[in-house]
């Protein structure tokens, strides 16, 4: 047995595979969905690479699971095979906090959503010095917005950088 729970190996690499494989399945759908709406280079240039590496991460640790012989128990390895329920907890504020940042970006922009979603998740993780929230936020917010906004060919909601980016 691995880790801190009663379950059998198996079940635990069974609930491993399964995940593995929704994942690669959500991927490769991307990815179709992509090619299909638009197969030129500018559509595919972040998606068509990305995607392709993650079906290869797919396939490499569908095979590792498989083939792999010999077991590390948590205490040889020291990581647990369970999250602890506080960093579940943590894990799932900060989906929440992604959800609101998605449903922000056509209200208030890409620049803003990225700079408040940043801040929320500085302070929820523990971080109190407010210059630094606010200038890592800031930093983070400004450079994926100009990344984006040089990289990307279709308009992205901005409230204060595209505004900015036009000018130049």
């Amino acid at each position: 047995m691995i880790g801190l729970t009663p379950e059998s190996d198996r079940a635990s690499r069974y609930e491993h595979l399964g995940f593995v494989a929704v994942l690669g399945a959500f991927v490769g759908w991307y990815l179709w969905g992509s090619v299909a709406a638009s197969p030129t280079f500018e559509n595919l240039l972040l998606v068509g690479p990305v995607a392709v590496l993650g079906l290869v991460l797919v396939v490499f640790i569908i095979a590792q699971t498989l083939l792999r012989g010999n077991r590390v128990t948590e205490a040889e390895s020291g990581i647990p095979d369970r999250m602890p329920v506080g960093r579940t907890r943590d894990a799932i504020a900060v989906i929440i906090a992604f959800v609101l940042f998605v449903a922000a970006l056509p209200v208030i922009g890409f620049d803003l959503s990225t700079l408040f979603f940043i801040a929320a998740i500085l302070i929820y993780l523990g971080e109190r010095r407010a210059v630094w929230v606010a200038g890592l936020s800031l930093a983070i917010a400004v450079g994926l917005t100009v990344g984006a906004l040089a990289t990307l060919t279709y308009p992205l909601p901005t409230a204060i950088l595209g505004r900015l980016w036009g000018l130049l």
